[in-house]
């Protein structure tokens, strides 16, 4: 009997383990499920987050696109704009608290300014302030020039200039130094670039020479983008953000080529000289009306070797035969870094010549002229009756630009297309490469000569000239470089430009409101302004930033690299370029310092 009780203790005892082993397996279970249910959840609530951080970087986008289109917004005050101005609280719609203060932030910031001083900056830049690739290889410049706009980047060559002129061009004929041929090793494309990174496909070009060592691209130096081989991205460990070609080239920069009420302007060259005339003669009477037209007609008087004090000869150049500019050599002096424009280590210009640097001495430095350019002289057919205290700064020397279109051609540095020769025809075929050339100008009509309205003695007419006239069709015009956001390196490869003009236009950085406003300071004379307009503006519509949403309490945050045109009459985007997997590239309290009442 005893052994029959004995049994069943033992089975019961059994059960019991078993009941026992079941339950805290159950509970394991369970706490394994609780626990993943946990850790799903925090994963949904980080996924929440960042998508809310998402949605808040693309209304600080729809938000900034509103304020770039909006009629009463003043453009050029955007560099002075304080931090709070860009910088947004979130309402979360659908919350009881939708009118409260929460915790979802957005903000916009200028990679570009934040270069220059440093520090985290809050704002937007001008695309415009860099070099347009493929307006550059498109305009209607000598070749040389073209190139030599590239020659201030850093590392560049004369071989990888043309090099990547000849991939964009639309042409089959290779450069002096650039190449049309499909090796296997590169396909040339032969038409406009969508995105800077197709300049990969070039051999000679790599990644740290285009993008430099910003890879998270927050414009600050970061230990880990200086700290030599220890880490990606690998770094020369000099102390100093060294920043790639992206940082001085772009693929869009335009301007409105609209009145500020939004109609046309007067194209000097239309086809149609009756609807011309008639136009002009509205908008600034008959003389200079019936001017223009002669001047298309028959284009600008040649001057011969005794109606000018630089004139060659029979031929009709003026000067030393450059065209438009003189012949002044340009300061040898390097730069070492960029200029105005604030690029933290950008560039290594610290020696070579003007024109580029280059190792042919024919290329790049104009030739020294053989006597002391004259000083102006009373009314010529440029400047005629200059007024009282008139002070040219002889940054370039005074000198007529009657010189005929063949003449400018052959000069080699004129901006003058060969379409402009046969300009002594009746059918208009005389093309001006800028309004200012007007100013000044003769014009030889039935044996008699033709003086323009427009004389540099009396330069009221510039504001109005500037709003009513333009030399191409369409709404917008691509690719010139702002004087307001221009870099050192922008400039310094512009047709016969010397370092105190660049100095001049770099130090009214934020401040100019045209391309006249260097003749009307005497910076430059008529000849200069023609030479330059073409590559110089101050109104462009073309704007970088950087979107970030985050919140303050920390978490996700979102960055989005935006490229917004807002020239035409719709704005467009053309970049959007999502940043997050970089990193977030800064704290959210450095983030929150664009906001009224925080702390940075």
């Amino acid at each position: 009997m005893k052994s029959n009780q004995d049994s069943s203790a033992e089975r019961r005892g059994f059960l019991l383990v078993i009941v026992m082993v079941v339950i805290v397996m159950a509970s394991l279970t369970c706490y394994q499920f609780a626990d993943r249910m946990t850790t799903e959840r925090q994963i949904v609530n980080v996924y929440k987050m960042e998508a809310q951080a998402h949605q808040a970087a693309e209304s600080a986008i729809d938000y900034m696109m509103a304020m770039l289109t909006d009629p009463e917004m003043d453009l050029s005050t955007l560099p002075t704009l304080p931090a709070e101005d860009y910088a947004w609280q979130i309402i979360l719609p659908g919350s009881p608290e939708a009118e409260s203060p929460n915790e979802l932030m957005a903000v916009v910031l200028s990679r570009q300014s934040t270069m220059q001083f440093g520090e985290l900056t809050f704002g937007v830049a001008s695309e415009a302030g860099k070099i347009n690739l493929n307006a550059l290889a498109e305009l209607d410049v000598p070749l040389e020039d073209q190139r030599n706009m590239l020659m201030f980047l850093p590392e560049m060559t004369e071989t990888l200039a043309d090099t990547i002129l000849d991939f964009i061009d639309k042409d089959a004929t290779p450069r002096d130094f650039g190449t049309e041929s499909d090796d296997g090793e590169m396909m040339i494309r032969n038409a406009p670039l969508s995105s800077l990174d197709e300049l990969l496909v070039i051999p000679e070009i790599t990644p740290s020479l285009l993008y430099g060592e910003d890879a998270n691209r927050n414009g600050i130096l970061d230990p880990s983008e200086d700290d030599g081989e220890l880490r990606e991205p690998y770094d020369d460990a000099d102390g100093v953000l060294t920043v790639g070609w992206e940082d001085y080239l772009t693929l869009w920069s335009r301007e409105t080529n609209l009145r500020p009420d939004g109609t046309p302007k007067i194209n000097l060259n239309s086809e149609d000289l009756l609807q011309l005339e008639a136009d002009l003669s509205t908008e600034f009477g008959v003389d200079l009306a019936l001017f223009v037209v002669a001047y298309r007609q028959n284009g600008p008087k040649k001057q011969s070797s005794t109606d000018s004090d630089g004139g060659s000869g029979e031929n009709g150049d003026s000067g030393s035969g450059n065209g438009s500019m003189n012949s002044q050599p340009s300061p040898q002096s390097g730069r070492d870094g960029s200029r105005g424009g604030g690029m933290r280590g950008g560039g290594t210009q610290g020696s070579g010549t003007r024109g580029g640097g280059t190792s042919n001495p024919s290329q790049g430095t104009p030739p020294q002229p053989t006597t002391p350019a004259p000083a102006p002289q009373a009314p010529t057919s440029q400047l005629d009756s200059q007024p009282s205290g008139w002070n040219l700064t002889n940054l370039f020397t005074v000198q007529s630009m009657q010189s005929s279109p063949s003449s400018q051609n052959s000069g080699g540095s004129s901006s003058f297309s060969d379409s402009n020769s046969g300009s002594s025809s009746n059918s208009g075929q005389y093309k001006l490469q800028s309004p200012y050339e007007l100013i000044g100008a003769i014009v030889e009509q039935d044996d008699s000569d033709l003086n323009s309205p427009w004389q540099v003695g009396d330069l009221t007419f510039l504001a109005q000239m500037e709003e009513a006239l333009t030399i191409t069709e369409g709404e917008t015009r691509d690719g010139r470089i702002d004087m307001n956001y221009a870099t050192y390196e922008s400039l310094a490869g512009l047709p016969e430009i010397s370092d105190a003009l660049i100095d001049e236009i770099l130090s009214g950085t934020g401040s100019w409101v045209s391309p006249a406003e260097l003749l009307q300071n005497g910076q430059i004379d008529v000849a200069g302004v023609v030479q330059l307009e073409p590559f110089l503006t101050a109104q462009s519509r073309t704007y970088r930033f950087i979107a970030a949403g985050f919140w303050k309490t920390g978490g996700p945050v979102v960055r989005i690299e935006v490229v917004l045109d807002v020239a035409g009459a719709s704005p467009v985007i053309l970049q959007h370029r999502n940043l997050t997997a970089t990193g977030p590239g800064y704290l959210p309290e450095e983030l929150a310092g664009g906001f009224v009442g925080e702390e940075p």
